[in-house]
């Protein structure tokens, strides 16, 4: 897998989501209303696929150059050889438990749907299969997800860690959330094309936002995590300034002098005010511009894509 690249992975998606489109479309003909779901399933399925096993390699890839970011910004690069075994003993396991959950929700489908049978026409056997694949590599992905998401919060966000001037040390964390939450909405912005043709029940495309939400809301918990965390320390130390510069103005005190007769309380108020206009401005949020405006693109891909989905339909619709 060392010598495995990223162009590689992209080649060997393109050339399976072709062969197995172009063997559904020998196998079967699409040419009335009855037929739209097999079609749409024998597009979406294999696209889907090559999308996620893209999606897995660059995760994995893409977690490890954060990681290691991050190891070096913070002085950590002894733990780089426990991350990598971490990374890639997690990764293997994922990929059996997926398979495993891959086969049993397509057989378990295929029960309910009374398709389990090998007496069926050669395309809906072909779709049958290819389904195997395609559950096995979405569930990869999310398992992904998670596991990176968790040891990240679990293993490099600890409270020494996390500081209100230390945000440059935790951009890799923070760039590490923004590309899985690209790729995730991605993915899910490719479900239209399951729908070419089908009308769809408003209940089904909101199941697929509350999904897309709720493993968005995973992936940002790190930021979420660091935001709580700066914004705690922001008010605590205020706190302590404000009480600092309280006892400045103390005149209780005993042979407490005028304010303005003594340099060195001037000095320490000066100093004070400072601080607390700096720790004030502190942003709270581990997140560039860049970052920032990769987030507004996220947010809008969703209803992009589907106005775009719509095209496509217009167009197979015609062409086919």
């Amino acid at each position: 897998m060392k010598n495995v690249t990223l162009s590689r992975v992209i080649v060997l998606s393109v050339l399976y989501f072709a062969i197995m489109v172009l063997a559904a479309f020998y196998l079967g003909v699409f040419e009335s209303q009855a037929t739209y779901r097999e079609r749409n399933a024998a597009i979406g399925m294999p696209l889907l696929t090559a999308y996620s096993f893209i999606c897995n390699y660059y995760l994995l890839a893409r977690a490890r150059f954060c990681l290691y970011e991050f190891l070096t910004l913070n002085q950590l690069i002894r733990r780089e050889k426990w991350v990598l075994n971490k990374l890639v003993k997690r990764s293997w396991l994922n990929f059996k438990v997926a398979w495993v959950v891959g086969i049993t929700i397509t057989l378990v489908y295929l029960y309910t749907e009374g398709l389990l049978a090998v007496d069926l026409d050669p395309l809906i056997l072909f779709l049958n299969v290819s389904a195997v694949p395609f559950w096995s590599m979405c569930m990869l992905l999310i398992l992904q997800l998670i596991f990176i998401t968790r040891l990240v919060i679990k293993h490099f966000l600890d409270k020494e860690r996390i500081g209100i001037f230390g945000n440059k040390k935790l951009l890799p964390i923070s760039d590490l959330v923004i590309s899985n939450t690209v790729m995730t909405v991605f993915f899910f912005a490719l479900f239209p094309v399951f729908w070419i043709n089908k009308d769809i029940p408003i209940i089904d495309k909101a199941l697929i936002i509350v999904v897309l939400i709720a493993i968005v809301s995973l992936l940002f918990r790190p930021v979420i995590k660091v935001q709580k965390s700066i914004a705690l320390q922001k008010q605590q130390a205020l706190e302590r300034i404000n009480n600092s510069m309280l006892v400045i103005f103390d005149h209780r005190q005993i042979n407490m002098r005028r304010l303005t007769d003594d340099p060195e309380r001037l000095r320490r108020l000066s100093s004070l005010v400072a601080l607390k206009q700096e720790v004030s401005k502190a942003s709270e949020w581990p997140i560039d511009l860049p970052q920032s405006i990769k987030g507004v693109l996220v947010a809008i891909s969703i209803p992009l894509s589907w106005a775009i989905g719509s095209l496509i339909e217009t167009f197979i619709s015609t062409v086919l």
